[in-house]
């Protein structure tokens, strides 16, 4: 569409009506969005249910399982633990203790019940040795595991953690996980205490529905409000019925899967009346990201049309090269005709016997300043003496070897170099190197090409990819910021209306900040990957490399779930991989391989949709692999999806640049490959990176 847009004024038409269409379809998108939303919150007024579990009891059960999962590193202590040496085996604890994961004490207890070695997690998040000791017979989960069968694994129940006979202060809520072990023909059992107070806290943080988690006789287990939890290990004598009041209705309860415990839910009458004001304020924010999100569009329509422009002087640059070549073969015929070929070229063109130059044209020396060759020679040995010494372009000596001899090691290997003429103004030479023979010597016909304006093109190519990805980004920032803003408005909303009613409580007004702090939080946190993403600034720098895959995996994660696509996430966190490269360019290449996985998986409507992705470390380099079950990419276009503004998409979806970009950061930034192959599923992506560039 653009390309057959000739005329300025009619295309600023076109411009501002795709403005004010996409301005109006967005609004019309987000206000439909936060009505059906609207409906759904209040919705459990009108039946006999209350709203759904699910989403608190996957997010509980999604860590609890994670922690059972955790636990495997008993059988790593098991296979290391050969014989008892006290020394052995806390280098063997220490190694294994993993505070990240929630563990707060790791030890070895004697058959009868008698720690011999346990470590702490001090305040300081220092992991340090006990020099106390305790004797753990009388503690109920070691009389429980004292009954099950050697290298099995018991799990305590959640409780406070005791030290010297007193519940710690403050409360840590716990569970321990026991692996009973012979060792040299003696019963020893190691025990992990897990704090799994972050896990309820996080979940149950919420201004409408009150939360809690109860033992199978409804005393209170946990509820934010510390006051009663934690009913049987304190004997409170504190029940379910006890806490609850005529403010709060609609109860319902759910089984803990995998534990005896149950989830209960109650809805806060006081926050219903804030609903209406919570969908004002969504409808406000709704307008000012549609309001973004078409300027963001019509900036990249016009950034095409100007690319479409430019396009075929891009093709006579392209071409440029080849003529030059052909021309400079004519230099056989005599040295005048030589001379009249090199200056009619509008590039560099020199001759060369290897050390000297033999001939150049007058566009070289006019771009330096000198009238003839001779007066170039009097003040400069070689031209080398112009190029700027800058990573990534040739310079005038590496490794020992002088510029010319790595032109000559490889006579179809391209170079570029940059160069200041006699204005000092920077160029980017491209050199093309062939050999002919005058005279029956053998010479190099050296040719530097001014890509100037071509790499400059090349970075408006990358902008306009990276607006295509701000484009989608601000879709993920806008649904990742909608459930905080709105707890953040609800927080406040509640007390604003405890405050006019006189009902409000001082003890309550820290738990309000609370809300409001950890959201914003949040959302500056969704900032701050948004601000790395697309910051241009390279730097090489040693990185933790799963790191930078979650970067990436932050971003598209909303936007994943909401199209109900699965993200098979088979990375292991376990074992670091720190890598050097130029950081933020490969969160760039994975959020545009994960997209058009995503795209495929729509467009083919693929039931039970799934994205994998993998992480294998070799000897010198690190493969990631994208995976989808998508079909696969027809075999009769697989060669050519690396192209540029190649694309099976309509153009008002795809600008064909993406794949390509990412190919050439893969290749040209981070030294790497990007190729793709079929699978039985669908597509699997390769990204091959060394180690260290």
């Amino acid at each position: 569409m653009v390309g057959n847009v000739k005329n300025s004024k009619n295309y600023l038409i076109i411009l501002l009506v795709t403005f004010f269409v996409t301005f109006l379809f967005q609004v019309g998108v987000g206000f439909y969005s936060i009505e059906e939303d609207f409906k759904q919150r209040i919705s459990f007024l009108h039946s006999e249910g209350v709203p759904k579990l699910d989403n608190q009891m996957d997010i509980i059960l999604n860590r609890l399982t994670t922690i059972k999962n955790y636990s495997n590193i008993l059988s790593n202590i098991t296979n290391e633990l050969k014989e008892y040496d006290e020394s052995v085996v806390s280098d063997i604890l220490k190694n294994h203790f993993l505070p990240d994961i929630g563990i707060f004490q790791l030890r070895l207890l004697s058959s009868d019940g008698m720690e011999l070695v346990r470590y702490d997690l001090e305040k300081s998040k220092n992991v340090k040795k006990a020099t106390s000791l305790q004797d753990k017979s009388s503690r109920y989960y070691y009389q429980e595991a004292k009954n099950i069968n050697v290298n099995d694994i018991y799990f305590s129940k959640f409780d406070l953690n005791i030290e010297h006979g007193k519940i710690e202060i403050p409360h840590i809520h716990t569970t321990r996980v026991v692996k009973k072990v012979k060792i040299s023909n003696e019963i020893f059992y190691i025990v992990i205490n897990y704090n799994i107070t972050d896990i309820f806290e996080s979940t149950f943080k919420t201004t409408l529905y009150d939360i809690f988690l109860i033992e199978n006789d409804n005393q209170i287990n946990f509820h934010l409000d510390h006051a009663c939890s934690f009913s049987k290990q304190q004997k409170r004598g504190i029940y379910l019925k006890d806490i609850m009041t005529d403010k709060n209705q609609y109860i319902t309860q759910k089984g803990l899967t995998g534990f005896p415990y149950k989830v209960v839910i109650s809805v806060k009458k006081s926050q219903l009346n804030s609903l209406q004001q919570i969908k004002q304020e969504s409808q406000q924010e709704s307008i000012i990201i549609s309001t973004i999100i078409s300027l963001l569009i019509t900036l990249i329509l016009f950034i095409i049309y100007k690319i479409e422009l430019n396009k075929e002087l891009q093709e006579l640059n392209n071409n440029l090269e080849d003529k030059v070549v052909e021309r400079t073969k004519k230099l056989e015929e005599s040295e005048h005709k030589t001379v009249q070929i090199l200056n009619a070229q509008a590039n560099f063109v020199f001759l060369s016997d290897g050390v000297h130059i033999v001939q150049a044209n007058q566009t070289m020396l006019d771009f330096f300043g000198y009238k003839t060759l001779e007066d170039f020679e009097k003040e400069h040995d070689c031209i080398c003496d112009f190029f700027i010494d800058e990573i990534g372009y040739l310079q005038k000596e590496k490794d020992g070897k002088f510029w010319i001899d790595i032109l000559l090691e490889d006579l179809n290997e391209p170079h570029k170099v940059k160069i200041e003429d006699k204005d000092y103004h920077c160029h980017i030479f491209k050199i093309s190197t062939s050999g002919i023979e005058i005279n029956e010597k053998d010479v190099y016909v050296i040719t530097f090409s001014d890509i100037t304006e071509l790499v400059n093109k090349d970075l408006q190519l990358f902008a306009s990819e990276k607006m295509a990805s701000m484009g989608e980004m601000i879709g993920n920032i806008a649904h990742q910021w909608r459930q905080p803003l709105s707890v953040i408005s609800t927080a406040a909303s509640g007390l604003k209306v405890n405050y006019e009613f006189g009902i409000l409580n001082d003890k309550e007004i820290p738990s309000y900040m609370d809300y409001i702090v950890e959201n914003a939080n949040f959302l500056s946190e969704t900032i701050d990957t948004f601000r790395d993403f697309i910051k241009e600034k390279k730097e090489i720098k040693e990185v933790i490399l799963q790191e930078r895959i979650d970067m990436a995996l932050n971003i598209i994660a909303s936007t994943m779930k909401d199209n109900h696509i699965e993200l098979k996430n088979n990375i292991d966190y376990f074992n670091p991989i720190k890598i050097t490269f130029i950081v933020g360019e490969l969160s760039q290449v994975m959020i545009n391989i994960l997209n058009n996985a995503k795209d495929i998986l729509l467009e083919k409507n693929i039931k039970n949709a799934w994205i994998k992705l993998n992480l294998k470390k070799q000897e010198d380099k690190v493969v990631i692999t994208i995976e989808d079950n998508g079909g696969g990419i027809p075999e009769d276009i697989l060669p050519k999806i690396f192209d540029p503004y190649f694309t099976t998409k309509h153009q008002s979806q795809g600008t064909g640049l993406g794949l390509h970009m990412s190919y050439r950061i893969i290749r040209e930034s981070l030294k790497g490959k990007l190729y793709v192959k079929n699978t039985n599923n669908g597509a699997k992506f390769f990204i091959e990176l060394p180690l260290d560039i």
